[in-house]
C-alpha cells in the first residue's frame, strides 16, 4: 500500500471529508493528488 492510499483509508475510517481535512491548510485537489498518486507535492509546504 502506498502512503497516499493508507492516508485515504484512515481519513475515510474516521469519516473526515477531504474538504474538512484541508480547510485552511491546502487545496482539496492537493490532497486528492496525494491520496491517488502518493505524491506529497505542496501538501506540507504551508505547514512547515
Amino acid at each position: 500500500m502506498r502512503s497516499g492510499e493508507g492516508f485515504k483509508q484512515l481519513r475515510e475510517e474516521r469519516g473526515v471529508s477531504q474538504r474538512k481535512l484541508t480547510e485552511g491548510i491546502c487545496a482539496r485537489s492537493t490532497l486528492a493528488t496525494f491520496e491517488n498518486e502518493g505524491s506529497y507535492g505542496g501538501l506540507f509546504s504551508r505547514i512547515t
